[in-house]
């Protein structure tokens, strides 16, 4: 390429390799670097600008798609971003390095980060990120805010973390583009919904002009209100109630449009489409939508998918799971029946599977096959058992719950006033809530049935007697999301949004670690322990150091050339490193934050907790023996975890109560539409 302007030639390359290559839409950072590597770094910004207003111009590309359903456009932007921010976290030197991670999982990490200016700040200390001029940054910045994105995309977001563009910035030409009609809604619901945007000082008309735009859910609403004083969350309700009352005049629908979108008319949906949406925002922020099952397609087949990895890669599922779980995605979504057919009998070659869910019949309201009869008690040499003297009780009816009340006043004036909590739900549900909660106690687990017990005021009041007891303290496992999935259960239950006396394991166990570290050293014998399970390297080091190797390596593979595979070598080797340091018999501090449960179990109780149930089909009864299991585990583990601890701090003469105490409460903002029950 030459110094002079681009042309439409020179996006050819980059129009065709997203639509010769749909399976690399997929692989957005690949993409990204097929198209845009050989881009002289000073052009960078000019030649995406240049391609991506090319392609929106020209009609014939812009109406094509490829895989997935996704626009040339969308997966071009996409796959720029996503190549930006691999750069950003590569090893390599000369912008050459490969990631350390996929960008999904940075992108994961990265949504924690919710104040404005840590991003800058952390931007600057990835030397191989690419560097842009504000201009460029800005340039970029309106072109993407103009453009429709698929919701799940989140653009802008991308774009913040990939190119140091900061959230005052976006926030600052979207307004502007607002003001003059021409951000796009996708723009505008990043800005509502994400908490690195919408903690930022906005325009109060924001709200408005995305309920007049498009859909918007209950969930963004309250995230955008979250963070708001009470003066202005009353303004929020306000203009939520007056665009209701706009969905009974087409005539009052138009005015609004008009005046607080800054469009012409010509260009707003329909007032049908509008009425309907309204309806259903205000039906759900008033929880009157609770009992409305719907499957969200995407996290369904997601859900499908890692289920069918640990069936056939891991062994960490079986086919009653996995046939569990596509009948009862089916059964609400039977569209979805081809994909699921494609996945089992070509990815993975289970012709027999296949056959099966070919002659399912979606329309009975239960799978006809029988579930297996274990034994919740079972030991087993990897994972943590039940002890058999520990009664494990399905509580699914008003009776049953008055009596575990007044078993938790008991516990409130015992001397091991402690519980451990979990909750489960489906996670494909586009509208979940919490189908049942586990509480263990010392020598009894108790899961109850949130699906029986919904709705009645006997649930509340345990929740009240629960959550509002300060006596009682309460333990779980990075708690929030499981309390949102409560809140759904009872929305006007106070108690679930200021729970008192509410702790994690995970911080405590990193408090207590720290307290040992600096108080008798690193002797940690008897508080962690070395693995159960032996260690297993990563089987891609090997598979990766035979293919380099290899004296017939392939030197014009621009994906896997030979510096990127080095370099991913040198990064799976460090992370089992990393592995293979948990099992000894001390621990960094930073290993704790970034510990699931079962991990938290296998250093501190010797065996792992098996999560194969994880993502099952919660709201279904009656639940499998296994499910049964993983479900009762999951709260009375980390009881298991708590005692280890106490005995620990007994024959170290260290007091775990300051460190209970000093956790920070959980407590939510109210919703807007909250009342008392």
């Amino acid at each position: 390429m030459t110094s002079s302007a681009y042309t439409e030639k020179d996006y050819q390359h980059a129009i065709q390799a997203t639509i010769n290559n749909p399976s690399m839409s997929s692989k957005r950072k690949e993409l990204g670097e097929m198209i845009f590597k050989n881009v002289p770094r000073h052009r960078l910004a000019e030649y995406f600008i240049g391609l991506i207003k090319h392609v929106n111009g020209t009609p014939n590309i812009q109406v094509l798609k490829v895989k997935n359903e996704m626009t040339v456009l969308s997966v071009l932007v996409q796959s720029f971003l996503a190549w930006l921010l691999g750069l950003k976290y590569s090893k390599g030197k000369n912008h050459r390095g490969e990631l350390s991670k996929d960008v999904e999982e940075i992108e994961d990490e990265l949504a924690a980060v919710e104040d404005a200016e840590s991003v800058g700040e952390t931007f600057k200390s990835f030397p191989n990120a690419i560097q842009f001029s504000e201009s460029e940054k800005r340039e970029i910045t309106e072109m993407l805010a103009k453009l429709e994105f698929p919701s799940t995309n989140k653009v802008l977001h991308l774009a913040i973390k990939s190119m140091d563009i900061t959230p005052e910035m976006v926030v600052e030409i979207v307004h502007d583009l607002a003001q003059k009609g021409q951000a796009s809604f996708s723009s505008l619901i990043v800005i509502l919904s994400e908490p690195i945007l919408n903690k930022l000082p906005l325009w109060p008309e924001l709200l408005i002009q995305c309920v007049l735009l498009g859909p918007v859910t209950a969930t963004q609403v309250e995230s955008y209100a979250a963070p708001l004083k009470e003066d202005e969350r009353k303004i929020v309700r306000d203009n939520l109630i007056a665009a209701e009352k706009w969905a009974c005049s087409n005539a009052a629908y138009t005015e609004a449009f008009e005046k607080y979108t800054h469009r012409s008319s010509t260009t707003q949906p329909s007032f049908d489409v509008y009425r309907n949406r309204v309806l259903s925002l205000m039906a759900d922020l008033k929880h009157k939508n609770r009992n409305k099952t719907t499957i969200d397609s995407q996290a369904a087949m997601g859900i499908i998918r890692s289920t069918a990895i640990k069936r056939y890669k891991k062994n960490e599922a079986n086919n009653e799971q996995l046939l569990d779980l596509i009948f009862n995605v089916l059964k609400h979504q039977p569209n979805l029946k081809s994909f699921v057919i494609k996945l089992i009998e070509k990815t993975y070659n289970d012709i027999g599977l296949a056959s099966r869910i070919k002659q399912l019949d979606v329309r009975n309201t239960k799978l006809t096959v029988p579930f297996a009869d274990v034994d919740i008690y079972e030991i087993r040499e990897k994972y943590l058992s039940i002890p058999r003297n520990v009664n494990v009780n399905f509580v699914n009816n008003a009776a049953h719950l008055k009596i575990l009340c007044h078993q938790l006043d008991e516990i409130s004036k015992s001397d091991y006033p402690y519980v451990g909590l979990d909750a489960e739900w489906s996670p494909y549900l586009s509208k979940s809530r919490a189908s049942i909660l586990q509480l263990a106690l010392e020598k009894v687990i108790y899961i109850i049935d949130l699906d029986a017990l919904y709705d009645k005021k006997e649930l509340q009041d345990f929740f009240l007697k629960l959550f509002g007891n300060e006596k009682i303290c309460k333990i779980g496992f990075r708690f929030s999301e499981d309390l949102m999935q409560l809140r759904a259960c009872s929305p006007n239950c106070l108690s679930l949004y200021e729970p008192k006396n509410l702790i994690c394991i995970q911080t405590l166990f990193f408090d207590l670690v720290n307290t040992c570290h600096n108080t008798i050293g690193n002797d940690l014998d008897g508080l962690v322990v070395a693995s159960a399970e032996p260690f297993v390297a990563n089987p891609e080091i090997a598979a990766l150091e035979i293919e380099l190797a290899n004296p017939e390596f392939d030197k014009n593979d621009i994906i896997r050339t030979r510096e990127k595979l080095e370099i991913l070598l040198e990064g799976y080797k460090e992370r089992d490193k990393i592995r293979q340091s948990e099992q000894d018999k001390d621990i960094a501090l930073g290993q704790i934050k970034y510990m699931g449960l079962a991990s938290v179990c296998a250093r501190v109780l010797g065996k792992k907790l098996d999560k194969s149930e994880q993502c099952s089909v919660w709201d279904r009864r009656p639940l499998r023996k296994t499910q049964l299991r993983y479900a009762a585990l999951d709260a009375f583990c980390i009881l298991m975890i708590l005692d280890k601890f106490l005995n620990y701090c007994k024959q170290k003469n260290l007091d775990i109560k300051p460190l209970i105490a000093k956790q920070p409460s959980l407590k939510a903002a109210l919703p807007l539409f909250f009342t008392v029950s």
